[in-house]
């Protein structure tokens, strides 16, 4: 899988993560606890996860364009 592929696949999967632990923080007193407690962890993981991901595939534009000296 190249790093373009991969990239968006990675996006798609933080754009998803991101707007599930808002939507159950959002929500946390009209869903059942035992369901928050399951779902808003796991995004949250997950949207760690792929954070680092992110930054890590984004690393040389960021060396390029904020850390340039």
């Amino acid at each position: 899988m190249n790093k373009l592929k991969t990239l968006k696949t990675v996006n798609t999967i933080l754009a998803i993560a991101f707007l599930t632990l808002g939507l159950t923080a959002m929500l946390h007193n009209y869903i059942p606890y035992s369901i928050y407690r399951r779902i808003h962890p796991l995004a949250g993981y997950t949207f760690s996860a792929l954070a680092v991901t992110h930054v890590i595939l984004n690393y040389g534009w960021i060396k390029k364009n904020i850390l340039k000296k």
